[in-house]
């Protein structure tokens, strides 16, 4: 039996209010995102991994490559307009 990670069980009502305004403006640039690309907006990230991000409000690309649900490859593909969202706010 593998071990869940802890931090896949964060849902929103984890979140505190800062945190929901961050999550909320995360899934709104996915969801605009998923839109002008045609996609299900999970192929760019999945709910779990927006709370993780709002929650850890990573300020370099290498933070939020540590974020769970992120790596490399997500991080090289979306990091710098994630860290452009959470900037802005």
């Amino acid at each position: 039996n593998k071990t869940t990670d802890v931090k896949s069980k964060l849902a929103e009502e984890d979140l505190s209010s800062e945190e929901q305004n961050i999550f909320n403006a995360l899934r709104q640039w996915r969801n605009d995102l998923a839109k002008k690309l045609n996609w299900s907006s999970f192929r760019i990230c999945h709910n779990s991994h927006l709370v993780a991000i709002a929650k850890e409000n990573p300020k370099t690309l290498e933070e939020l490559e540590n974020v769970f649900g992120f790596g490399k490859a997500r991080t090289e593909k979306y990091g710098d307009d994630i860290l452009s969202v959470l900037n802005a706010l």
